[in-house]
């Protein structure tokens, strides 16, 4: 975290988590008060002395000393790197990497969600099933590096134009998919 031993001393480790992280923190304490025979494990974000946020995994066990007095002991590991990996593999699996838009597998789970929601409280939605026309005369004439850069366009285009709310996704191909929430 940057910080001396000095700087450490009389600080608790809340001064370092954010305030949407305090209640993981704040049960990873109850459960080892409840349970204080066992070992727990809990991932969450400590702010750093320059603002910057890291993902710790931290281990944590009630001990006693010699006094019969208890202390928590909390050892945090920086899985900052392995969460970021995990984050981008994710976001990997569910858009296209060429427009950065949502992709086919994406829009499913996404539609699926809405006609959940529909079913559950009468909502309503509209879908739109975009089709480049004659997009494989460009992918002849021009080459496919212009087809990419035209779909990448496309997939600029259609984000500009949405409301934030609203969901995109590139369906394969010259498809596209609009999901209007």
């Amino acid at each position: 975290m940057g910080l001396v031993v000095e700087e450490l001393q009389g600080c608790s480790i809340f001064h370092f988590i954010p305030l949407n992280d305090l209640p993981i923190m704040q049960a990873l304490v109850e459960h080892c008060l409840v349970n204080s025979s066992s070992v727990h494990k809990q991932e969450f974000k400590l702010v750093c002395h320059d603002d910057r946020f890291i993902w710790v995994r931290a281990t944590a066990k009630l001990v006693e000393n010699e006094n019969q007095q208890s202390s928590l002991l909390v050892v945090c590991e920086d899985v900052t790197e392995a969460h970021d990996l995990t984050e981008k593999i994710s976001f990997q699996a569910s858009h296209d990497a060429l427009t950065g838009l949502a992709n086919r597998s994406e829009f499913d789970r996404r539609i699926n969600q809405l006609v959940a929601l529909v079913n559950a409280d009468g909502s309503e939605h509209a879908l739109c099933y975009l089709d480049l026309d004659q997009f494989k005369v460009v992918n002849d004439t021009c080459g496919h590096l212009a087809g990419d850069e035209l779909l990448r366009q496309m997939g600029d285009l259609l984000i500009k134009n949405l409301r934030k709310h609203d969901f995109v996704a590139r369906l394969g191909g010259d498809e596209f998919g609009y999901i209007d929430v």
